[in-house]
């Protein structure tokens, strides 16, 4: 399964750990991806190319995150 996390920080950063030892592809939507590092990418980006969404931001950011990922319409 690929899975998508929104945020690249210490909880989505473990999660991501978790997930790719279960055997799921992940990628981290970022909104500045490093380009050092290959799965990081456009929160829109990795949205658009997972069977699951995870986000991991501080509840603040729910909104905007979701704004940058298109609204996340279609996935729910």
């Amino acid at each position: 399964m690929m899975v998508a996390i929104a945020g690249a920080g210490k909880v989505g950063l473990v999660l991501g750990g978790a997930l790719k030892r279960a055997g799921n592809d992940v990628v981290f939507g970022v909104r500045t991806p490093d380009t050092d590092r290959p799965e990081q990418m456009s929160i829109l980006a990795a949205v658009g190319q997972a069977d699951a969404v995870i986000l991991a931001v501080p509840f603040g950011a729910v909104a905007d995150v979701a704004a940058a990922a298109g609204g996340l319409a279609g996935k729910v």
